[in-house]
């Protein structure tokens, strides 16, 4: 058996409310991983979940998952195929580690929500909703679903990919959010918000781009800048950044 879960391009929006949520929404990928597995049983002594190296992580949340559900006598045997950039904020590590779980779900007999399997992934990383289409406003740490829209056609090219490092918990707490920026962010938010009620894709490129600025302006990543003016060369309406890592997209809206 096998599942296919996607990755992202980075986040249309990421940042802290004024009431101190941490909450992101990301833009999907058409990248992703195939995550492959069968069940067997358990002897003595062996763990529950067997997985390449690497992908600690998946094991760990989906020992969670058998934990919850009971069972004991079961081992899954899983294994990943993956055509996402490691370590650059397209969400490989969420897609290996939410792939792991639904595909568990299924080899235990289990069809389990979307909400609730992001609400296991958190317990043992930040996470990001790809399981969750279209555009989902998401609070990370708890992997919270707080609202979920379609979102208008936008196309992509990527300028940067980036080079990959450790983006375990992102980044969109360091530097601290001052109130202002939080202030700044919500009215982001309000754009975002406008734009998928609306199907606006200029509105929803507008919010995308204004948090890639304000993160720009709180870490001071020139790159960020140089991305922007280069996608305006290209006659784009905007960017979209990963915020815990380093890519960067031009987005144009059709």
């Amino acid at each position: 058996m096998r599942v296919w879960v996607p990755g992202t391009w980075g986040e249309l929006v990421q940042g802290v409310r004024p009431d101190g949520q941490r909450v992101l929404v990301s833009l999907p990928s058409s990248s992703g991983v195939w995550v492959h597995g069968r069940a067997v049983g358990r002897r003595w002594g062996e763990a529950p979940v067997c997985v390449p190296p690497g992908h600690s992580k998946a094991a760990r949340a989906v020992s969670l998952l058998m934990q919850s559900l009971g069972v004991q006598d079961a081992r899954l045997q899983l294994d990943f195929r993956s055509t996402l950039s490691r370590g650059v904020g397209h969400a490989s590590s969420s897609a290996d580690v939410l792939g792991a779980l639904r595909l568990g779900g299924r080899l235990l007999g289990r069809s389990l929500r979307a909400d609730t399997l992001c609400r296991i992934a958190s317990r043992v990383e930040a996470t990001n909703p790809v399981l969750v289409p279209g555009a989902c406003l998401f609070e990370p740490d708890a992997g919270q679903v707080l609202g979920q829209a379609p979102l208008p056609p936008l196309r992509g090219l990527v300028l940067q990919r980036g080079v990959g490092r450790r983006t375990l918990g992102g980044q969109v707490g360091h530097p601290s959010w001052s109130p202002a920026h939080r202030r700044r962010f919500e009215r982001i938010l309000g754009t975002l918000e406008d734009g998928l009620t609306q199907g606006d894709p200029r509105l929803v490129i507008r919010a995308s781009t204004a948090s890639a600025m304000l993160l720009a302006e709180r870490t001071e990543r020139a790159d960020l800048v140089q991305g922007m003016e280069r996608a305006r060369d290209l006659g784009a309406a905007g960017i979209s950044v990963s915020h815990s890592g380093t890519g960067i997209v031009a987005l144009f809206p059709g």
